[in-house]
């Protein structure tokens, strides 16, 4: 059974098929209508040149063919003059003529007609009275002429306004598909900490099935996720005491352990050790997860935070010879939020970044103060993290090596948890400085007066 590859298709913009399509079928329109004016206009012109022919005749008819007097001098003839002849009784020759060098017929039918006269195609009209008869003559190619040109007179405002109804339809498309740039915006600002609807107020009625579709699914996704930090919250509760008392239990036999079993006892306890450590890494993390209110954020000293973090750290950085300390610490520090969480997200980078550095290395600890924020930045020489694993490190239970197994995969979650409460921001770079290592960085808000999701 051949599998059938489906190729890749370019994403195109809406508005651009709306306009093209529109513009095109204006443009189709313009141009029948241009058309048909042309057509038009050039019937409507011979039908004027014919009257003209006709009126001629007429006024000649009533007693004014005296008035018409033969041309010496032929050569002074312009082309788009009417030819006048007038025959008086039986005669062959024309008794008065405009043009001597001109011979029509005097058996043209009466009215019009087309007839070839001196090998040029010519629209005469014929009348007889009671003693004369009367031929007005006009020149086809001088008719077609006039013709043409009182129809592309027609055809000037609809190639103006042909343009402009493109511009126009141009403005309107891109006017009707700005709400739907607007709510890209909206549903672009949803995230795990800001599932709110999105106000269907005033949003048009094509793309209302739309709106009530993606609530539904930010309703679904709110409820899944509460159903989901509810379950961690109460599994690791649960977890907490019975770990506590294997701990407990676990050093209370470990003086009555046999010298040949104290490997495997060690390894037992270290696994308890990882399972505790699990537990209050899932119980940090429920923490970040849960609401909390803006009553109880404080001013944090930064600086204070961070030398206690380093301070309680520091043992384990003893036992690896990892030099750890602050490279920069700026004035005025002071973010507006719980000191628990700040330290929490400190002593997270801090210890993943022990965690991952060679033995006899350096951490720095960097506290930047910018225009409207503070930034923490932990600088560590370890071996990085691949570019397309930067952002992944961020979900829960996600590790750069699985291999690994003196790690949670929550500490980096447990950090963007925290910062998204904050409308903050955390991210990890390779170092740039041609060293190995990364630099992760969280940025807090100065002023926060409300929360993502509260």
């Amino acid at each position: 059974m051949q599998i059938k590859r489906r190729i890749p298709t370019r994403n195109r913009s809406l508005s651009t098929q709306l306009i093209v399509a529109l513009s095109a079928v204006v443009m189709i329109v313009a141009v029948m209508h241009g058309l048909g004016s042309y057509v038009l206009a050039r019937n409507s012109t011979h039908a004027i040149l014919d009257a003209r022919l006709r009126d001629v005749a007429i006024r000649l008819s009533a007693s004014l063919a005296n008035l018409v007097l033969p041309s010496t001098e032929p050569a002074f003839q312009r082309p788009e003059d009417l030819e006048i002849q007038i025959f008086t009784e039986d005669e062959a020759q024309p008794s008065e003529t405009t043009n001597p060098e001109l011979h029509f017929s005097r058996e043209i039918p009466l009215g019009f007609s087309d007839q070839i006269v001196g090998g040029e195609p010519w629209r005469i009209f014929a009348l007889v009275t009671a003693h004369h008869r009367i031929q007005v003559a006009q020149r086809e190619r001088v008719r077609q002429q006039v013709a043409r040109r009182a129809a592309l007179t027609t055809l000037w405002p609809t190639a103006l306004l042909m343009p402009l109804m493109g511009f126009a339809v141009m403005l309107v498309v891109r006017r009707a598909m700005k709400q739907v740039g607007t709510l890209a915006v909206e549903v672009r600002s949803v995230d795990l900490n800001r599932l709110e609807p999105i106000d269907s107020q005033g949003v048009a009625l094509d793309l209302l099935p739309f709106v009530e579709s993606t609530n539904m699914l930010i309703d679904r996704l709110a409820r899944m996720i509460e159903t989901e930090k509810k379950f961690i919250s109460d599994a690791a509760h649960e977890l907490r005491s019975p770990i506590t008392a294997l701990q407990i239990q676990a050093d209370n036999l470990r003086d009555s352990i046999y010298p040949e079993n104290r490997p495997r006892f060690d390894e037992l306890r270290d696994g308890i050790l990882r399972g505790g450590n699990l537990v209050k890494q899932l119980l940090s993390l429920a923490r970040a997860d849960a609401r909390v209110a803006e009553s109880t954020f404080v001013d944090v000293e930064v600086r204070k935070v961070v030398t206690q973090v380093i301070a309680d750290c520091l043992p384990f950085a003893s036992q690896r010879a990892i030099d750890l300390g602050v490279e920069r610490i700026d004035d005025d520090t002071d973010v507006h939020a719980i000191e628990a969480d700040v330290a929490a997200v400190v002593r997270n980078l801090v210890e993943n970044a022990m965690r991952y550095s060679p033995e006899s290395s350096v951490v720095d600890v960097r506290v930047v103060r910018g225009r409207d924020s503070v930034s923490i930045e932990v600088v560590d020489e370890g071996p990085g993290v691949p570019a397309d694993m930067l952002e992944r490190v961020f979900e829960r239970f996600v590790r750069v090596d699985p291999s690994r197994t003196d790690g949670t995969g929550l500490g980096l979650a447990i950090v963007r948890a925290t910062m998204d409460r904050y409308r903050g921001r955390a991210v990890l770079e390779n170092r740039t400085d041609a060293r190995a290592g990364l630099v992760a960085r969280v940025t807090f808000p100065r002023e926060l007066r409300r929360l993502a999701g509260a």
